[in-house]
């Protein structure tokens, strides 16, 4: 099979599973760890997390605001990378948004390199944490609860909102969904992964290997010997459980020239949440801002 039929049938199995509305549910049960003696802060520096899932500690870090929380924002890490890789932003957006910050590990990553896929681990570690604060907080009923999710950490984050998780007063457990570059579809990022394997560009190659290999354990094999995980676990064919789950609306964003998340899983994202009738705003940046960092458009990488 050449790497065009595997996206054909990759693309083929992502429609067919968005019809049949592949079923998929974690099993949480979380105790906390961590006594959150209060949930506002004079300095807004990271805290250690830890929280039970299943039996086994989840770890992660969390930021509160100085005033009275307003929400709980969850911060999705991508591909490499830890609870830590956005440390300094979550600080800002306790800062500025006066909400509670959680980034987790996602367990089974290797805290010394970062690698590691383990979404659906990811998915269940903030959950989690989410329900911590939730029942710790006074007014936690009217918090407008985000989840933020950077490439992998778009698999991650559209597993969480998808889980019908809700808050101790029993309404959802997330409002919004932001979903940044986001892995949507699991099977095409693996053929992207091994695409960019055979780029013989030293750690660019390194990237794709080791994306090759993290994918493989998380899911039990390959697209070809494992498709139906792929597809389960793909946030592009669960768009009616993140409506079942109460998700009231989807921020997309994505780089036109992204080589390692091709802009179009932003686009598939997009249209299966428009199918399902979830209200979805899609930002596609084609130039860089002005005085900003380049990223993945046509003017820089």
């Amino acid at each position: 099979m050449t790497l065009l039929d595997a996206r054909i049938a990759i693309r083929i199995g992502a429609v067919t599973g968005l019809v049949l509305g592949l079923q998929y549910a974690t099993s949480v049960s979380a105790s906390a760890d961590t006594v959150i003696s209060s949930c506002t802060s004079t300095s807004q520096a990271p805290q250690a997390l830890t929280v039970t899932v299943g039996g086994q500690p989840a770890t992660g870090i969390y930021i509160l605001p100085s005033t009275a929380p307003r929400g709980i924002v969850v911060l999705g890490h991508g591909f490499p990378g830890t609870a830590t890789t956005f440390a300094a932003q979550g600080q800002q957006i306790a800062a500025n948004d006066g909400v509670i910050v959680v980034s987790m590990n996602y367990r089974g990553t290797d805290l010394s390199t970062g690698l590691g896929w383990h979404v659906i681990e990811g998915a269940q570690d903030s959950i989690a944490a989410t329900k911590l604060f939730d029942s710790a907080c006074p007014g936690s009923a009217h918090f407008v609860n985000s989840v933020f999710g950077i490439s992998m950490g778009g698999n991650m984050s559209g597993l969480a909102v998808s889980q019908n998780a809700t808050r101790s007063s029993g309404a959802p457990l997330y409002n919004y969904w932001f979903d940044v570059s986001g892995v949507s579809n699991v099977a095409e990022t693996w053929a992207d992964a091994e695409a960019i394997s055979q780029v013989p560009l030293g750690s660019t190659q390194t990237t794709g290997t080791d994306a090759l290999t993290a994918l493989s354990n998380e899911f039990g094999g390959t697209p070809l010997t494992a498709l139906g995980t792929y597809l389960a676990n793909s946030p592009v064919t669960r768009a009616g459980l993140m409506r079942a789950s109460g998700i009231q609306g989807v921020e997309v964003f994505h780089g036109v020239d992204d080589g390692e998340v091709t802009a179009d899983q932003g686009a598939q994202m997009a249209t299966a949440l428009g199918l399902a009738g979830v209200p979805t705003n899609v930002y596609t940046s084609v130039f860089n801002t002005p005085g900003g960092s380049n990223g993945d458009t046509l003017d820089g990488d």
